[in-house]
């Protein structure tokens, strides 16, 4: 069973905190000496962990609350894996560069996030659970320009779209229309875009459940490719869901997918990923956080592993668990 602490340990956590007392200024500096790709991607295809949750007031599973544990599972994911990089709220970000300086010290400068992608998460006034939870706004990275000058990679934003008529409606229009602007920057910046467009259902006890559904999927993909003043920039990241032929034909634009909570069992959302990869040319990857950063007694970096062949080598599930086990344990003592 992977135990976080055992690979990122108290004494770096509490370095950080000293690194962030003492030289808030690293932060910055790191970011713009970091070693960048010059194209979003290498081979038309992306893994990115995503690591933004607890900014929307969700945690779930209760463990993302412990920032040792959190953080300990994302670097490991980094550190361990080939995935093509993160998207997270600055504080996680910032976490993980300030922790990437600590790696650096003690591993003869070599870096886990040079080459690696940072995306920076800007709407997450959504609060879960809340009676305003569709009014989305900027409350992360607030502009395109700002990402740019933080040396990050690309923005991600979400909105959610009922998919019947409710009194919510409005504050759906009202963070579409915020998305719209951001696309908009995202394409006068010359900075991918990805955006999370879901439809959603109200549950009897309050909150929102996802749907997966081809109808609906078809229609929020519809709004959010029309998006903006142009969408040369953007990329959708949509749920996997049954007949996601259907959804993958409704755009052009490149599909990344997203995992949804974690369920323990990391072997069926490889799955799904795997049928997901052969739904259609524009379907370019994932976009996974939860069912990677804690899949269940797994090492992190064993199923990342696996997601990031499942999407690069169009590797299938179980031969991509397979061959990731060897990753299992592995590198644990970088930090001490």
């Amino acid at each position: 069973m992977y135990h976080s602490p055992d690979f990122f340990t108290e004494a770096v956590f509490a370095e950080i905190t000293r690194l962030r007392v003492d030289r808030p200024e690293l932060i910055a500096n790191e970011l713009a000496i970091r070693v960048r790709r010059k194209k979003l991607t290498t081979d038309g295809y992306l893994t990115v962990l995503a690591a933004d949750h607890p900014a929307r007031n969700l945690m779930s599973p209760p463990a993302m609350g412990n920032r040792l544990e959190y953080a300990g599972r994302i670097i490991r994911c980094l550190a361990g894996s080939d995935l093509d990089g993160l998207m997270g709220t600055a504080d996680v970000i910032e976490d993980i560069v300030l922790a990437n300086y600590i790696y650096k010290q003690k591993n003869g400068g070599k870096s886990f996030l040079d080459n690696k992608i940072l995306v920076g998460c800007v709407n997450r006034s959504g609060l879960s659970g809340l009676e305003h939870e569709l009014l989305d706004l900027e409350s992360g990275y607030l502009t395109a320009k700002k990402i740019k000058e933080m040396h990050l990679d690309a923005a991600k934003m979400l909105f959610r779209i009922p998919n019947k008529a409710e009194p919510a409606d409005r504050f759906a229009i009202q963070t579409m229309e915020r998305c719209a602007k951001l696309t908009s920057e995202c394409v006068d910046e010359r900075l991918p875009m990805l955006m999370e467009p879901l439809a959603v259902e109200r549950k009897p006890g309050g909150g929102y459940v996802v749907l997966d559904e081809a109808d609906a999927l078809i229609k929020v993909v519809g709004v959010a490719a029309g998006l903006g003043h142009s969408s040369a920039y953007s990329w959708l990241k949509i749920p996997y869901g049954p007949d996601y032929a259907r959804v993958a034909k409704a755009t052009t634009l490149p599909i990344l997918m997203l995992g949804g909570p974690s369920t323990g069992k990391p072997i069926g959302v490889l799955e799904n990923f795997e049928k997901g990869m052969n739904a259609g040319a524009n379907v370019r990857g994932a976009l996974v956080g939860r069912n990677v950063i804690f899949p269940g007694d797994e090492d992190p970096a064993v199923v990342a592993q696996a997601v990031h062949w499942v999407v690069h080598a169009r590797m299938g599930a179980h031969e991509a668990m397979e061959k990731a086990v060897a990753r299992r344990g592995a590198g644990m003592d970088v930090f001490k």
